[in-house]
């Protein structure tokens, strides 16, 4: 699956293209397709095929590095024979006063972080109990019923009166409602 730069990438070529006068869905399709090829040899079928279509369109794209656009183009070599990063960084001084302690006070520790960390990015993340499709499900009914009044009538059992003047019984142990909904 191509990733985000690489899809940055060929729709800024595509954008390119398409300014260099040669336009269409099919000659869109190939070039992601010649963009997205893992190999040479399917890299150079797509290009055979767009080849057909536009043969002005598939110069064009012949005069840029494929190495720059094409998945099977792309190098293997890593860049950096080391790999730091802020989320490394982070996470290291983090656990930066545990490191120096037995194994299972280690992993307690990381742990425990984790937790917390977890935690603390769910509240902010998302502040509600429930999921957010389950919280638009009940948004929307509450919306629907705001012309409702609930009254507890005991045993898990609710009188509900409309302002337009029905009444209905909602059981929330057999999780029935007269209403039928």
């Amino acid at each position: 699956m191509p990733n985000a730069e690489h899809m940055h990438c060929v729709r800024h070529l595509h954008n390119n293209l398409k300014l260099a006068g040669h336009t269409g869905s099919a000659l869109k399709q190939r070039l992601w397709a010649a963009a997205g090829a893992t190999t040479i040899p399917i890299f150079e079928a797509e290009m055979e095929q767009m080849l057909g279509q536009s043969e002005v369109a598939y110069k064009w794209l012949e005069e840029r590095p494929t190495a720059h656009w094409s998945r099977s183009h792309f190098s293997t070599i890593p860049k950096y024979d080391i790999l730091l990063n802020n989320l490394c960084e982070c996470f290291n001084a983090a656990i930066l006063e545990a490191r120096d302690k037995p194994i299972v006070t280690l992993l307690e520790r990381i742990r425990t972080y984790i937790m917390l960390r977890l935690a603390r990015l769910r509240e902010t993340m998302w502040p509600y109990e429930v999921g957010p499709r389950i919280f638009g499900i009940v948004e929307k009914n509450s919306i629907k019923c705001g012309h409702c009044i609930a009254l507890y009538a005991g045993w898990g059992k609710y009188r509900v009166n409309s302002m337009l003047g029905a009444m209905f019984v909602v059981d929330l142990e057999r999780h029935t409602c007269t209403c039928r909904k």
